[in-house]
C-alpha cells in the first residue's frame, strides 16, 4: 500500500518538477493567449492545468489578472483537496463545495454564510489565510515554523485578532507572502494568477516561500494549531443528535483512529482517478463491464450476532482494486475497536441505472440500513426502519465504523446532505468527502 502511493505521489512531483524547469515542453501556460512563458505566475498555472484545477475561457485566455470571487476560491481548494463535490441547482453554484470545506473543518459553519451574495463576493487575503491555514493542516499537519529573528510584517498590528494566528500560519509556512513594503495587506483581494501560486504553495510544500523571520506570537493563549470538531448538518426526523459530540474520549482512544496518510481517500483527485478507474481524467464508469473489470472479492472480519452473543465472522465484499486495501485496513479497525460494532447487513459494489452511484465506483459501503436509514429533506424513512443515536446499530460521528471510515479519507452520508437535502444514515464513501 505504501509503496503504491508513494510512487504514484513521486510521479506527481516529477511531473511539476519538469514544469518548473522547462523540461516538458511545450509549455502548457502557452495554451493560454494572455499567458507569456516569462511571467512570474505561469509555472503555477502549468501545474495546476496539468492537474485539471486550472481552466481558461472559451476565447482561449486565462484572464491571470482577474480578481477571485469568494465562491470561486473555495470550490478551488475543495477540489485541490481532492473532493468529488456535486453541483447543486439552487442557492449558488459552490454551494456543495463550502458544504464540503465545512464538513472537513475548513470552514466554520459560521464562517460563510451559503448566499449568492457571499459567494459572489471578492475573497479577501484574511480570508484566504484562514481557510489555506486549515487545509495545510489537514494535509500536513501543523505547518512548521522553523525561523528566526522577528515576523517582519510591518501591519502585524492591524491585523484584526481573529485573523492573527491564522496570517502567521499562511505567512511563516510560506503558502501567502507579504507585499515589497513589508506589509501582509489583508484586506486585498486575490487575482486568478495569485491564486494559482497559493494553491500551488498548499499542495506541495517544497515550492512554499517560508520568510527568514520568526512569529509573533498571537496576543491570546490560543494554541497556533485550533482543534475542529466534526460538524453536522442535521439528523433523522429533525431529533437527537449527531451521536455524543461532548464526550470525553481518551488520548488511546484517538490515536487508534487516527489519520492514515498514505490511504487513497488523502491523494489528490488526479490521482486517484488513474488509481480507481485507469484514467486521471475519468470519474465513473460507463457500463457495468468496465466497472466489473477494476472490481475485486477481499475477506474481511467483522462481528455478528448469534443465539444474542456477539460472534466473529468472516465475510466477503467486493470492491473497487483501487481501495481493496485500505477496506480491509478500515474493517481491521472496526473489528479490534472498542465497540466490536456487529454488522448484520452489508453492501458494497453494485451496478445501477445511476452512472454516478458511488456503488457502481466500488467505492461506497452501506452497513445495517435497518438501523440506518435513508431520510428525504423533512426527515421521512425512504429506506430502513429507525434511527436512534442510543441503539447499538445506529451509526453517529463519534463511533467506531464512522472514525475506521474517516482515518481513511472516507464520509460518512448521516454528517451531511445530498444535494436533494437526504441524509444517507448507512452510506459510506470515497467520494463523500
Amino acid at each position: 500500500m505504501k509503496h503504491r502511493y508513494f510512487i504514484l505521489r513521486l510521479a506527481a512531483l516529477a511531473v511539476a518538477a519538469a514544469v518548473l524547469t522547462g523540461v516538458c515542453a511545450p509549455s502548457l501556460a502557452a495554451t493560454f493567449t494572455d499567458v507569456a512563458e516569462d511571467e512570474w505566475y505561469s509555472q503555477y498555472v502549468d501545474i495546476l492545468t496539468e492537474y485539471g484545477l486550472a481552466q481558461g475561457y472559451e476565447d482561449g485566455s486565462f484572464q491571470p489578472q482577474k480578481t477571485l470571487k469568494r465562491g470561486e476560491f473555495i470550490a478551488l481548494v475543495n477540489r485541490a483537496l481532492g473532493k468529488v463535490t456535486p453541483s447543486f441547482d439552487y442557492v449558488h453554484w459552490a454551494v456543495g463545495h463550502l458544504a464540503s470545506l465545512i464538513d472537513m473543518g475548513v470552514v466554520m459553519p459560521d464562517e460563510i454564510e451559503m448566499s449568492a451574495d457571499s459567494l459572489n463576493s471578492l475573497i479577501t487575503r484574511y480570508e484566504m489565510a484562514v481557510i489555506l491555514a486549515r487545509a495545510a493542516e489537514l494535509l500536513t499537519g501543523t505547518i512548521a515554523a522553523d525561523v528566526s529573528g522577528s515576523c517582519g510584517l510591518t501591519d502585524y498590528g492591524s491585523i484584526p485578532p481573529q485573523y492573527r494566528e491564522y496570517v502567521l500560519k499562511a505567512y511563516l509556512g510560506g503558502i501567502l507572502t507579504g507585499y515589497s513594503d513589508g506589509t501582509f495587506s489583508g484586506e486585498r483581494t486575490l487575482t486568478r494568477a495569485e491564486a494559482t501560486a497559493v494553491i500551488c504553495r498548499l499542495l506541495f510544500p517544497y515550492m512554499r516561500q517560508v520568510p527568514d523571520t520568526q512569529p509573533i506570537q498571537p496576543e491570546t493563549d490560543k494554541p497556533l494549531v485550533t482543534s475542529r470538531q466534526p460538524t453536522s448538518l442535521g439528523s433523522a426526523g429533525g431529533s437527537g443528535s449527531q451521536g455524543e459530540p461532548g464526550r470525553n474520549v481518551s488520548d488511546e482512544y484517538d490515536s487508534y483512529f487516527a489519520r492514515v496518510e498514505d490511504a487513497v481517500g488523502f491523494m489528490p483527485r488526479r490521482m486517484c482517478n488513474e488509481l480507481l478507474f485507469g484514467d486521471s481524467t475519468k470519474t465513473r464508469f460507463d457500463t457495468p463491464e468496465e466497472a466489473e473489470a477494476h472490481m475485486v472479492n477481499i475477506s474481511v472480519r467483522i462481528w455478528s450476532k448469534s443465539g444474542g452473543e456477539k460472534v466473529e465472522k468472516t465475510i466477503e465484499l467486493t470492491v473497487n482494486s483501487g481501495v481493496a486495501e485500505d477496506v480491509k485496513g478500515i474493517f481491521e479497525l472496526i473489528f479490534n475497536g472498542p465497540e466490536k460494532y456487529c454488522i448484520l447487513s452489508i453492501e458494497a459494489y453494485s451496478w445501477t441505472d445511476s452512472l454516478t452511484s458511488e456503488h457502481n465506483m466500488g467505492t461506497a459501503i452501506d452497513i445495517n440500513p435497518f438501523a440506518n436509514p435513508y431520510v428525504d429533506r423533512e426527515g421521512n424513512i425512504l429506506v430502513g426502519d429507525y434511527y436512534d443515536p442510543d441503539d447499538e446499530y445506529s451509526l453517529t460521528e463519534d463511533s467506531d465504523v464512522v472514525r475506521a471510515f474517516a482515518a481513511y479519507g472516507w464520509g460518512w452520508g448521516g454528517a451531511g446532505r445530498w444535494s436533494s437535502g437526504a441524509l444517507d444514515y448507512m452510506h459510506m464513501s470515497l467520494g463523500w468527502t
